[in-house]
């Protein structure tokens, strides 16, 4: 019973991001048809697409780089933490990050 409840957990995991994102998409192509007047659906996924684009650079610039740059001032007071945090970065770096390890 304890693997099935485990299984139900993963599969959560794995289908509930990726029901959110596809909700978030089918909603937000409905009001930009609504707000602007396209009827295309290409071009409202070019909208939504570049809306999208623009809010993760002003999110990038204005609110990640900050907020690392006080997380990283917090764990150098942390040695250990700051241990553990750069061996699970650097392996998340490893799989996802530009230069992949493998």
């Amino acid at each position: 019973m304890k693997k099935i409840i485990n299984y139900f957990l993963q599969g959560l995991l794995y289908i509930v991001p990726i029901s959110v994102t596809l909700f978030f998409v089918i909603y937000a192509l409905d009001k930009i048809a609504d707000i602007l007047p396209i009827k295309n659906t290409i071009l409202s996924l070019i909208v939504l697409f570049a809306l999208i684009t623009t809010i993760g650079m002003v999110g990038s610039k204005l609110i990640a780089s900050p907020l690392n740059a006080l997380f990283d001032k917090i764990l150098e007071k942390a040695p250990l933490l700051k241990t553990i945090y750069s061996s699970v970065k650097d392996l998340m770096n490893t799989f996802f990050g530009n230069k992949k390890g493998f």
